[in-house]
């Protein structure tokens, strides 16, 4: 990456972790898995555009939103999310899931930052470069855990794995996890600053509505990551 400003970044948050998107095809017995065995309750539902709902649940300080698309998705679009982490105070031991659509999920104890709040595991073909984008690029505290190296944004963390087998480049649409979402006072600084540094543009700012703007940048593997501005 070409890089036009020099030090370390470091974002400015809006809340203490990310959300996360989920994108399913066939929502209803999705929703039924989550809601019987994670206990998740949808808080709202909204219409994206013509074929794309998206059913919102809080958990913690996070929102995991599910995008439930009528159109068929394409099977080759996976991303190197690989697995959804909720962490809860009272969990003794971790139990891992599958929703009826193959989506991972692991319940497991909570550290002490917080009663419930979110993981993401992610598979990267190259660790070092992972390493220093997180860290020295998006300036979020990168530390090496006993289950591997975790990146941390407040409560919510990535835990980077890496793998011969993680997906290069995969497209913006596709099945299962796709990106977690991390909200900034001013998504035009954001933008601009991260272009400066050589960050790879995955969609420039756009809005929804009057009260959201957003943009996506890549990581090294061309994860999407979603930057979001609420007025």
């Amino acid at each position: 990456m070409a890089k036009t400003e020099s030090g370390t970044f470091k974002l400015e948050l809006v809340k203490p972790a990310f959300d996360v998107t989920l994108s399913v095809s066939n929502i209803e017995p999705v929703l039924a898995f989550w809601r019987a065995n994670l206990g998740l309750v949808p808080f709202e539902t909204m219409k994206i555009r013509e074929g794309l709902t998206q059913h919102r649940h809080r958990v913690g300080n996070s929102v995991l939103k599910m995008n439930h698309h009528a159109n068929p998705l394409p099977k080759d679009g996976t991303t190197g999310y690989r697995e959804l982490m909720i962490a809860r105070s009272g969990v003794q031991t971790p139990q891992t899931l599958v929703d009826p659509e193959g989506n991972r999920v692991t319940i497991q104890p909570a550290a002490p930052v917080a009663a419930e709040y979110l993981g993401f595991r992610l598979q990267v073909g190259d660790l070092g470069a992972s390493r220093d984008f997180y860290g020295n690029e998006l300036g979020l505290p990168v530390a090496q855990s006993a289950d591997g190296t975790r990146v941390g944004l407040g409560e919510s963390f990535l835990l980077l794995e890496q793998s011969k087998s993680a997906p290069r480049n995969p497209s913006f649409d596709g099945p299962a996890w796709r990106y977690p979402t991390i909200q900034v006072p001013d998504v035009e600084l954001t933008h601009a600053r991260g272009m400066a540094r050589g960050w790879r543009e995955g969609l420039p700012i756009k809005a929804f509505g009057t009260s959201v703007r957003f943009c996506f940048v890549r990581d090294p593997d061309g994860n999407w990551i979603e930057f979001i501005q609420r007025s």
